[in-house]
């Protein structure tokens, strides 16, 4: 039976919504499933520089979270709960989203989903500078979302405990694990039923516009309106998608999210794997980029799961996404892939980088159980929020297999690369075609010979850096190598292509105009990647050329200045 699609309207009124409640969840690990401390972190030993050391960036009436003693949780991939565990976490959430009958439950309570879903609005979409930073873009992605995870899990406990009369100690989110389950997010033991997920509705024999359907909870707590997929299309598949783009997105989507790219993401360095240094506390970055966690799986999934019509909402649009349930799920598996990572990380209370920058002083301000805003730092989020696991999948395929038997070494690898300029011609790209031809210095030649003559092709990073960007609805860009006639219609199967970078919707960027701001894009290209070896050659200029595919082909309002074009090879 279909689901209804438009059962529940998300409440989307920004007013009255507690300004300075956000969230964070855990650490940055070494152990498979664990987040600890990173005992593998070094600090670099260049001069240091000047630390922001503005306060207005916490909330004026927050007081330093006190860490107590916090249950262990372990978390589960969503296909491995049990039915008892589907219920109990339709229970906590739908009591979030709606109340119950004899306990309503307020739009200005603490505990309502529609608050927590403004938090994450007010760090990306709607960040202010100097108010609510923009936790995406730069290394604070990561700790931030750990904390935003692990102060929302902590609430849906407590309303476990007093309000479901249960123990609230042994709850946990679980991860969407979309590396073995490409699809929205269902259980083994309801697939092999085939009964559809209960993000779909927990069981949809049970519509009836006028009896109460016997549940005891919200039937439909973890659903969403404004997905895409369906209860009879819910997997990962370029079938289930009508435009060309749609398909080939989806083809990188899953490519993106294969075992055998993440494990190409864990072996780069710390920065291009989860976001550019930047300084704590920083109004507006003058540099920033995002790492290849963000950049691919997590990008990509909140566009598959949105939907393909209007604005894409929800899961599809950063203001709303926190709306559906499954933005969780995504971003506990964002997190375990973190805890997976063995390179080099930075100590958050150590200067770090060629600008000595401290990544832990970074205050964010959340809500405690009670309700009173508690602040907490990057480096309490790393250090002292250590009280998560993640549970391996009870059956991992073959490739999966490998992939956690890496994570499972706790024996630190050192990564470096090395970077080369291609190109510092200045230009902008508008919605038309942009060719940049590269000047190839001696060091350039060097580095490309080395790499084209070697066994196997290294792992590539294309870095392409801008100047600000004022555009603030999503966008993406196809880049080819020795095609100048490329267009938007140009197939990602074509010889030529390489790859692409793609930007979610952020209002925030509008702040940028007359700045002297860069932002970063790296392409990741993976030893198997076929094209640009095979065209590039040690000594030879060639081009590169950059397609913006989402705004319209006449939209004037979409010019990004570009800056330089550097090639990084990671050792």
């Amino acid at each position: 039976m279909a689901a209804k699609t438009n059962e529940r309207k998300p409440k989307r009124n920004l007013k009255g919504l507690h300004a300075g409640r956000r969230e964070f969840m855990l650490q940055a690990g070494m152990a498979v499933g664990a987040l600890a401390t990173p005992a593998t972190s070094i600090a670099a030993k260049s001069p240091a520089s000047k630390q922001s050391t503005n306060a207005v960036h916490v909330h004026p009436l927050a007081r330093e979270f006190d860490f107590k003693s916090e249950p262990q949780r372990r978390r589960k991939s969503f296909y491995d709960l049990t039915d008892v565990e589907v219920r109990l976490l339709c229970r906590a959430i739908g009591y979030m989203r709606n109340g119950s009958k004899d306990k309503p439950l307020s739009v200005d309570s603490v505990l309502q989903w529609d608050q927590w879903v403004m938090t994450h609005a007010r760090h990306c979409t709607e960040a202010k500078p100097g108010v609510n930073d923009q936790v995406h873009w730069s290394w604070f992605f990561l700790p931030w979302h750990r904390a935003y995870l692990w102060f929302l899990e902590r609430q849906l406990a407590n309303v476990v405990t007093t309000i479901l009369g249960e123990d609230g100690s042994k709850f946990a989110l679980p991860f969407w694990d979309w590396i073995s389950h490409k699809e929205i997010p269902n259980t083994r033991e309801r697939a092999m039923k085939a009964t559809p997920s209960p993000l779909f509705g927990y069981d949809l024999t049970k519509e009836d516009m006028v009896n109460d359907d016997g549940l005891g909870f919200d039937n439909q707590a973890l659903w969403d309106g404004y997905r895409k997929p369906t209860v009879a299309q819910p997997t990962m598949t370029p079938l289930n998608e009508r435009s060309q783009d749609s398909k080939e997105h989806i083809e990188e989507t899953i490519r993106y999210m294969s075992p055998s790219y993440v494990q190409y993401m864990l072996h780069l360095e710390f920065e291009d794997f989860g976001g550019k240094a930047v300084p704590p506390q920083s109004p507006i970055p003058n540099s920033d980029g995002m790492g290849a966690l963000e950049h691919y799986p997590h990008n990509n999934g909140h566009d598959w799961v949105g939907s393909r019509f209007g604005k894409n909402r929800d899961m599809g649009t950063l203001r709303y996404a926190a709306l559906d349930p499954v933005f969780f799920m995504h971003h506990a598996n964002i997190d375990r892939i973190w805890s997976w990572y063995r390179g080099v990380q930075p100590d958050p209370d150590l200067p770090w980088g060629p600008n000595q920058y401290l990544w832990g002083k970074q205050p964010y301000t959340f809500t405690d159980l009670d309700g009173t805003p508690v602040t907490v730092t990057v480096s309490d989020i790393i250090k002292k929020m250590t009280n998560v696991t993640y549970a391996e999948p009870e059956s991992p395929g073959p490739l999966m297999t490998l992939l956690l038997s890496a994570a499972r070494t706790p024996a630190q690898r050192t990564t470096s690369g090395k970077t080369v300029t291609l190109t510092q011609t200045a230009d902008t790209l508008t919605t038309k075609p942009l060719t940049l031809k590269t000047e190839l210095q001696p060091e350039a030649s060097a580095l490309l010979g080395a790499a084209r003559g070697a066994t196997t092709h290294p792992l590539t990073l294309m870095i392409i850096e801008t100047g600000p960007i004022t555009y603030t609805e999503k966008f993406s860009v196809k880049v080819f190598v020795n095609k100048p006639d490329a267009t938007r219609l140009t197939s990602i199967h074509d010889p030529h292509y390489i790859g692409r970078i793609r930007a979610l919707d952020s209002e925030g960027r509008a702040n940028e105009a007359g700045k002297d701001v860069t932002h970063t894009f790296s392409l990741l290209i993976p030893p198997d990647e076929p094209n640009f070896y095979r065209l590039v050659r040690p000594g030879t200029p060639f081009s590169v050329t950059l397609v913006v595919v989402g705004p319209g082909a006449n939209d004037q309002g979409f010019q990004i200045p570009v800056k330089s074009l550097k090639l990084r090879v990671v050792q």
